[in-house]
């Protein structure tokens, strides 16, 4: 059984293996195998990859995420920029379309 400290660097270095996830912007605790990712990041995709790369890290129990997204209300984003994202994200999860509300 591996230690909260090796699971806790392990999650870490995959953090920083991810293109597009700030190591810096999330914090990690790791509490009998359960890490608590915090932090906050400026676009749902990161929230998501951090999450997303933890789960795959062994022996990790469950993830609890308390990352906030913060956008830069200095840099507005269209309405087909948000689609865009949007439609990148649930096309990585599996999902093939998005339906408008």
């Amino acid at each position: 059984m591996r230690t909260d400290l090796e699971i806790k660097e392990d999650v870490l270095e995959e953090l920083l293996w991810q293109p597009n996830v700030n190591q810096s912007e999330i914090g990690v605790i790791v509490t009998n195998g359960i890490v608590t990712l915090m932090g906050i990041v400026n676009n749902y995709a990161k929230k998501m990859a951090a999450e997303e790369v933890t789960r795959g890290v062994v022996e990790v129990i469950a993830v609890a995420e308390e990352i906030a997204v913060n956008y830069d209300a200095t840099v507005p984003k269209s309405h087909t920029e948000i689609a865009l994202t949007t439609g990148d994200v649930l096309k990585d999860k599996g999902s093939t379309k998005v339906e408008p509300e």
